[in-house]
């Protein structure tokens, strides 16, 4: 009967670590944004030859896999760790934690990339949008204002930092999201 009890009332959130979740799902978002990001430099490294539908083709299905990762975090620790309740911060965090791990693990894997495998990746980059530009029919000073924007980020550590920061902005904004339409409340005893 016991069992019975603890189904229907769900698990005090208090007793239940998210972490293990979060982590769990993290890893294999990451290892699916590592799995993408192969892809994408094996296919798609020119973004001049690519085009701009490819690219937002590129950011649709990221933000496909952000968001689904995030998902099935908060539906796993919902409705197997909390016995089916959960509230909005509690699905917000799993969320954002999940997020961050995947983002985490995407850029370290975009670090080693771009110093270790294709030390060359930043140049070849810079010249792809040079072209780009040029193809876009951006005069000279504008193609080189933008690049030194680009040259910004071009330092692995810096892109690194860059990436992280993005993914905790819009993983708060899409952990919001989320944790409000997965949220559920215990119902009120009386």
């Amino acid at each position: 009967m016991e069992i019975m009890d603890n189904i229907q009332q769900g698990n005090d959130p208090k007793s239940v670590s998210l972490y293990p979740t979060a982590m769990r799902f993290g890893l294999i978002g990451g290892l699916c944004f590592v799995v993408y990001g192969l892809i994408l430099y094996m296919f798609f490294s020119n973004p001049a030859e690519a085009g701009m539908g490819a690219a937002l083709y590129q950011h649709g299905l990221s933000t496909a896999i952000f968001v689904t990762i995030m998902v099935l975090a908060v539906k796993k620790h919902r409705d197997e760790d909390l016995g089916g309740y959960i509230t909005f911060g509690r699905a917000f965090l799993t969320g954002f934690v999940t997020v961050l791990i995947a983002r985490a693990i995407y850029a370290l894997f975009g670090l080693l990339y771009a110093t270790v495998v294709h030390p060359d990746f930043a140049k070849e980059m810079q010249d792809n949008l040079r072209t780009m530009y040029e193809n876009q029919g951006m005069t000279e000073e504008q193609i080189e204002q933008a690049l030194k924007f680009v040259e910004m980020f071009s330092n692995p550590m810096v892109g690194l930092g860059f990436v992280l920061v993005w993914a905790a902005i819009s993983g708060a904004i899409v952990a919001a999201i989320v944790a409000a339409v997965m949220q559920k409340d215990r119902p009120v005893s009386q």
